[in-house]
């Protein structure tokens, strides 16, 4: 903005391109900051522009609608207030804010965010306003073009006159698009911002996505090695019967009951195991 000096003389424009008049001056305080500047309308009039309702366009100066100044403004400071909100709910789960100093901070941002949105309510009012006016404004802008298009069809006008009327016509049209489009991109941005400025801080917290965690094998522990490792195959077995043998018994002694027969061992079979890898 500070080279908005070198533009007094020259044309000022809106957001939609739409010229408003002349820039004659520029008010300064004392530190040097532009606080606003004189522009003489097309139908003659003078008036004072705040200079937050300034900007540069093309390098050229554009004069910014009011009410859309304030919803951007409103915006900002909600935006501020919710983070404010946050920190302060953090700053007492940490213990670096006793609760006396916590209670008596959430009351001036309870109070000051309430105030912002009585304010957002009310503008978000004006800009519907408008749009409803911008809507009625290219209805009749359309049906005027339909009718000069009648006419000149059926030869009422000539084509010079249809022409510029027609150009005249579609840049109004483009210039209540426009405005139309960007009322409704702010009217939606400061919704938003009301919404989310009503919402409980920790309730936002609350409904964060948790981070997603991949599944992770784990290292089979000692016992799980062993439960999951193959046990040895076992071959069959093979029974081997051996010839029997004669073995020399010796007779026993028998109680006085015996009937003198003596003990012989019976042969036994052998048993060979073979056990396979």
């Amino acid at each position: 903005m500070d080279d908005l000096s070198t533009k007094i003389g020259e044309m000022v424009k809106d957001s939609s391109g739409k010229e408003l008049g002349k820039l004659l001056g520029i008010t300064s305080d004392v530190k040097g900051h532009i606080s606003s500047v004189t522009v003489e309308l097309v139908h003659g009039d003078f008036v004072n522009i705040p200079s937050n309702r300034l900007t540069m366009k093309n390098n050229s100066p554009m004069v910014l609608q009011d009410w859309i100044v304030e919803a951007e403004e409103i915006s900002r400071e909600l935006d501020l207030l919710r983070r404010r909100d946050r920190a302060l709910i953090e700053l007492r789960a940490s213990g670096d804010i006793d609760e006396s100093t916590y209670d008596r901070l959430k009351d001036q941002y309870g109070q000051a965010k309430d105030e912002l949105l009585k304010r957002s309510e009310t503008v978000i009012d004006k800009l519907a306003e408008r749009v409803k006016q911008l809507d009625d404004q290219i209805k009749t802008v359309q049906s005027l073009m339909a009718n000069n298009k009648m006419q000149y069809t059926s030869g009422e006008i000539n084509e010079n006159v249809y022409c510029n009327a027609n150009e005249s016509i579609q840049g109004a049209l483009k210039r209540f698009h426009f405005e139309r489009d960007e009322l409704l991109g702010k009217i939606n941005v400061l919704i938003s911002s009301r919404d989310s400025a009503e919402e409980p801080v920790h309730q936002q917290y609350e409904e964060k996505e948790l981070p997603i965690i991949e599944q992770v094998e784990l290292a089979p522990t000692a016992h799980q090695q062993y439960e999951e490792k193959e046990f040895l195959s076992i071959g069959s077995v093979e029974s081997i019967t051996t010839a029997p043998q004669k073995v020399n018994v010796k007779s026993t002694e028998v109680n006085g009951n015996s009937n003198g027969l003596t003990k012989v061992h019976n042969p036994r079979d052998i048993v060979v195991v073979r056990m396979e890898p």
